[in-house]
């Protein structure tokens, strides 16, 4: 049987939903036909609806030396490494592109490397790419979404809201921009707005769309503060998107196995004085890390990192973990880091060469991806270099603000206040127990403290990650650098108290929390 012929078999059998009979006939075509790279490509987009993230990336690989110059396998390899974490990786596949300008290119490729320069925080990079996806195929309300979400966090926040709406004008309906919308405009449209979402809530095509849209309704009627109306909305989408899901609470039960797991740890080997410094931001999300980001990269020896998959990545990699680095409970495999040998140092130096690119030659970067509090001993044990500073705010505002955002990624106790007081709960021992076992390694920030005293706190933090001091650290207004968390506007407003005490405006709404923290005053 022909190339060709074998090809239509597999997509038949992927058409007809067959999707691991479809594999196994992609497995056979490229046994036969190892130079035909139309094969591996099809082989790899299997294997990675599979889950096989790292085989993916590997039959991506093959199409791309058989056909260098073609631009769909390329940007396919380049979010194939994305996706597992191989962020540099991906940013290496993509260098071949400078000597093309985007406007000779297709608009769904335009559109994947957009998506792989913005997944690995080059979003000025990616912003012509996508401008290029959106003219090419005006029709598309994704492409025209990526691009003005893509303005927003660079900064370009007017120009952002005009995107939005000229594309909510075409796309009314169009729950994501609805809700990316209600992020940063506040109370403007005003009741008008409040009926544009209720009835694309009516009209949502999907369970997501339901969860966008009441998500999107809680911020609106929040800043017409609307609060009953608005909680109502929030508890509908957090019920919503916990059936969704289909949380069932293995986060907690992960927290609980990494313990055990780090004892089989050895001391790190002394750390190389030339190499380079990551500095490691963690905590939960929405408890300050991407201020205090803003404040240790406001100086001029250190790049600003965003949240990176990478060190996860490198671990998983090494493991020969097939899931990609981003998903929650695959971060920490604790099963298989408690019963194999890892070369540590060799881990360490793939996180340094997957985040090379981010440091554009400086000695330090941050990486403050939140949850990589989870391996805390393993980085400590790969990096002895690293900083690692520890983020906490109040519980409840901590709580709160988790709840009322709708995150990206799996992060499944934040659907309903009694599994994020239970996670909150896990975290902190988890914590408590890495402070014993890393002592000095770990320096904890308050976020209260931060704001009431910036100068003193931003002095604490410099010290400890060896940077020279800069009195304006902290006047984080002056930092430029794009950034794409759920605080991208704000966190180009001069540092303010305006989160503290914040989830005191829902207190009769959140007494499930306020009652479990009156119970465990341990955790504040």
């Amino acid at each position: 049987m022909s190339a060709v012929a074998l090809l239509q078999t597999a997509r038949k059998l992927m058409e007809q939903r067959q999707v691991a009979q479809s594999l196994d006939a992609y497995r056979t075509l490229t046994a036969q036909y190892p130079r035909y790279a139309e094969g591996w490509f099809h082989r790899s987009g299997t294997e990675s609806g599979l889950g096989q993230a790292l085989t993916a990336v590997a039959s991506a690989k093959e199409a791309v030396a058989l056909e260098p110059n073609n631009l769909l396998y390329r940007a396919h390899l380049a979010q194939m490494q994305v996706n597992y974490g191989l962020w540099g990786d991906a940013i290496g596949t993509l260098a071949p592109l400078r000597s093309i300008a985007p406007e000779r290119v297709e608009a769904r490729i335009a559109n994947t490397i957009g998506s792989v320069f913005s997944l690995t925080g080059e979003h000025e990079r990616a912003q012509p790419w996508f401008a290029r996806a959106a003219a090419a195929a005006p029709g598309s309300a994704t492409y025209r979404y990526n691009e003005a979400q893509g303005l927003l966090y660079c900064g370009e926040t007017d120009a952002a809201r005009e995107r939005f709406h000229t594309l909510i004008g075409k796309f009314p309906h169009f729950a994501k921009a609805l809700w990316s919308l209600s992020t940063f405009e506040g109370a403007a449209g005003g009741e008008a707005r409040v009926r544009q979402l209720r009835e694309a809530l009516v009209n949502a095509g999907n369970p997501m769309d339901e969860v966008l849209c009441c998500y999107a309704l809680f911020n609106t009627l929040d800043a017409l503060d609307r609060r009953t109306e608005a909680f109502f909305e929030l508890e509908s989408g957090m019920r919503l998107q916990r059936a969704r899901i289909r949380y069932d609470g293995q986060d907690l039960a992960q927290l609980a196995r990494l313990p055990a797991a780090a004892d089989a740890l050895s001391a790190p080997d002394r750390a190389d004085a030339d190499a380079p410094v990551p500095i490691f931001i963690v905590g939960l999300p929405r408890s300050g890390t991407t201020l205090v980001e803003r404040v240790v990269g406001n100086n001029d020896d250190v790049a600003q990192g965003g949240e990176l998959f990478c060190f996860a990545a490198a671990l998983h990699e090494h493991l020969g973990v097939q899931s990609p680095a981003g998903a929650m409970l695959s971060m920490a495999p604790a099963e298989l880091l408690q019963d194999r040998a890892v070369d540590w140092p060799a881990v360490g130096r793939r996180y340094l060469e997957l985040t090379a690119y981010r440091r554009g030659g400086r000695r330090f970067h941050t990486d403050k991806f939140p949850f990589n509090f989870l391996l805390l001993p393993w980085i400590a044990a790969a990096l002895p270099q690293a900083r690692i500073v520890h983020v906490r705010r109040d519980p409840l505002d901590t709580c709160f603000s988790n709840l009322k955002h709708l995150f990206a990624r799996s992060y499944g106790a934040s659907y309903a206040q009694d599994d994020m007081a239970r996670y909150y709960r896990g975290y902190h021992g988890l914590m408590r127990g890495w402070h014993d076992r890393l002592r000095n390694r770990i320096l904890d920030i308050r976020l209260e403290t931060l704001v009431a005293d910036p100068e003193t706190t931003t002095r604490r933090m410099l010290e400890f990650c060896g940077l020279p001091p800069n009195p304006d650290a902290w006047r984080i207004e002056r930092n430029t650098q794009p950034v794409s968390t759920a605080s991208a506007v704000q966190v180009r407003q001069p540092i303010n108290d305006r989160g503290i005490g914040a989830w005191r405006r829902y207190e009769a709404q959140l007494q499930p929390l306020a009652r479990f923290f009156a119970a465990h005053p341990e955790l504040t």
